[in-house]
């Protein structure tokens, strides 16, 4: 038979997952990002030349 024990930590876990999952801060990453539909346009930029310095002469 099941232990009362591992009834008892499986209501406790069960009950602390609902009001942390009901908390009114919690939110699904989902929810919040916007909907598909928009254009993303992308430019690649020409790469600069590096500037050379002179090396001091001593």
């Amino acid at each position: 038979m099941i232990d009362r024990r591992l009834l008892a930590a499986l209501g406790f876990s069960l009950l602390l997952h609902a009001t942390v999952v009901g908390s009114p801060g919690w939110r699904l990453p989902f929810l919040d990002e916007p909907t598909p539909g928009g254009t993303l346009e992308a430019h690649i930029a020409p790469k600069t030349a590096p500037v050379l310095q002179p090396s001091p002469v001593s």
